[in-house]
């Protein structure tokens, strides 16, 4: 993937000036950031926000980086319900609430 980014000058002064100190080019330094800041949550972290109903199983699991058969399996083992659907969805669903 390629990206281009409009930065302010003071901005890009400061991004080569890290990337310089960090002894890399900014195209490294910018990919180093970007890798850092998108790691896989915490497994009981992506749980959690699953049990909140925060993300889907799907969504948990690519944010754990793991697969949804085994978030799925992490839920059992979390004694958290693998399925969100309760008798308030059901009667919504049904128009009934």
């Amino acid at each position: 993937m390629t990206l281009k980014l409009d930065l302010e000058p003071g901005l890009e002064v400061r991004l080569q000036a890290r990337a310089r100190a960090e002894g890399v080019d900014v195209e490294r330094y910018l990919k180093t950031l970007v890798e850092t800041a998108l790691k896989p949550l915490p497994l009981d972290e992506a749980i959690s926000l699953y049990a909140s109903r925060t993300l889907t199983q799907g969504q948990a699991a690519a944010l754990a980086g793991i697969s949804r058969s085994e978030f799925i399996d992490a839920l059992g083992k979390a004694k958290i319900p693998v399925f969100q659907y309760n008798g308030e969805d059901a009667l919504k669903d049904a128009g009934l609430g």
